[in-house]
Order: structure tokens, then sequence, then C-alpha cells
């Protein structure tokens, strides 16, 4: 009798040590219970297969908003092939004024695609549209917003190599024209280069990525 008066008188005692200390059991819990969660989209790296398809989506949507550029120059390809065929000629041959005509276009064109990807990624998007579609966006090495300087150093490594051809391609003098056949050529073998070693990265990031120090992921649900 004397020994269950014993036990039990410690049984209460500890019961008032917990109830004066409710602490103790708090510490007891893992420091992990207290973390925030951390978004899995955050960390999951898009495939290049989606990029690629988010850049398919941008020629898209560049083909469209580019169309008052394109139709002059259209119109003007369009007229002298027809010229061309009645005539018998093996050749189009383009005037000075249509010459021009073409020239300006293919600068403007490019100018306006410079511009189309340097803004977009370093707004408020975070990528293009075609990426913004799709649920991915650019970020820095830390994962923040790119400022507009990095965005365009990102595009011009990205672009560069092939900008000559969008130039120089449909230039009726040969010179010309071949220098800018050889840099499509040279853009072509750049990005496949690019691909390849991204399949080693962790990040999945291309060589314009390097340079620039971004990379793409998944957007969260926030966002």
């Amino acid at each position: 009798m004397l020994s269950m008066n014993l036990l039990y008188t410690r049984f209460l005692r500890i019961c008032l040590e917990i109830h004066n200390k409710p602490d103790t059991i708090t510490s007891m819990k893992s420091e992990k219970d207290f973390m925030p969660e951390k978004s899995l989209d955050s960390e999951r790296v898009p495939s290049l297969w989606l990029r690629f398809a988010a850049n398919t989506l941008d020629s898209v949507i560049l083909l469209f908003l580019s169309l008052p550029l394109i139709i002059p120059m259209v119109f003007v390809v369009f007229r002298q092939t027809i010229d061309a065929l009645e005539s018998g000629a093996q050749q189009v041959s383009y005037t000075h004024n249509q010459q021009l005509v073409i020239g300006f276009t293919s600068l403007a064109l490019l100018l306006f695609t410079v511009a189309y990807y340097t803004f977009t990624t370093s707004s408020r998007l975070q990528g293009t549209l075609g990426k913004a579609i799709l649920k991915l966006k650019v970020v820095d090495s830390d994962g923040n917003k790119i400022n507009r300087s990095t965005s365009f150093r990102r595009y011009m490594f990205l672009a560069g190599p092939g900008m000559p051809y969008s130039l120089l391609g449909s230039s009726q003098n040969m010179i010309a024209s071949g220098i800018g056949v050889f840099f499509s050529i040279v853009q072509t073998v750049y990005l496949i280069i690019s691909a390849l070693q991204a399949q080693n990265d962790p990040h999945k990031r291309m060589i314009h990525d390097r340079f620039a120090k971004t990379k793409v992921v998944y957007k969260t649900h926030a966002q």
C-alpha cells in the first residue's frame, strides 16, 4: 500500500512539472516544423524542349506583331518575283529603291525583335510571352528579377551570331549574301553546342545563360 502511495505521489509530481513547464514539450519539436515550406515549383528545372516550345510560340507572336513591317517587303518581293516569272528571267532583280525597302525592313525587324526579348524578359513577366504562356520565367543566379541590361546581354549572346544573316541574307550581292549564310550556319552550330552542354548543367543553362548569369525556372503558383 505504501508503494502504491509513493507511485501515485511521484505521478502527481511529474504532472505538476509538465503543467508548470509547457515549453519542455514544445522544445522537443523539430525545427523543421517551424520552417516555411519551400515551393517546389521554384526548384524544378524546365526541359530544353519546353524552352524550345516557348521560343516557337514567340516566333509566332513576333510574326503577328511585326506584320506592319513585313507587309511592304513581302509586297516588293512578291511583285518582283511575278515580274521575273512573266519575263522568263532566271533571277529576281530589284531596283535601288526596292533594295532600300528590303534593307530598312530587315533592320527594323531585327531591332524590333531585340526590343521584344529585352523588354519582356526584364519586365514584370520576367520572360517573353511564350515563356509566360508556359509558366516559365528568367531569373538571375540568386533567383531575382533581371534588369534591362542583363536581359539585353542575354539575348545578344543567344542570337548575336546569326544577326548578320538577318541583315545580309536577302542581299543581291553575292559576297554579302554569302556572309549572311555563313553566319546563319554559325548560329545553328552555336545553338546545337549550347544545347548539348546544357544537358550536363543542373539548371539546364545554355551558353547565353552562363554569360548573363541567368537561368530559366518555373513560376510559382503565387505568380
